[in-house]
């Protein structure tokens, strides 16, 4: 499992490689919800990966 968070900590991304080139997204905030994804291999992933950087990086756009 890889874990990752904002730097003010509000917000943490778990990440777990599954089969079959799958992976379960887990979101965590200092609001005590969570939410989890699953996504497959491909264009996709590639394009959430881009977005989750961009919000974990603070990036408006």
């Amino acid at each position: 499992m890889t874990r990752m968070q904002t730097i003010d900590k509000d917000l943490a991304l778990s990440v777990v490689f599954r089969s079959g080139g799958h992976i379960g997204l887990t979101w965590t905030g200092s609001w005590s919800a969570w939410v989890t994804s699953r996504l497959g291999a491909g264009e996709h992933l590639a394009a959430a990966a881009s977005g989750i950087r961009h919000v974990l990086q603070g990036d408006p756009s």
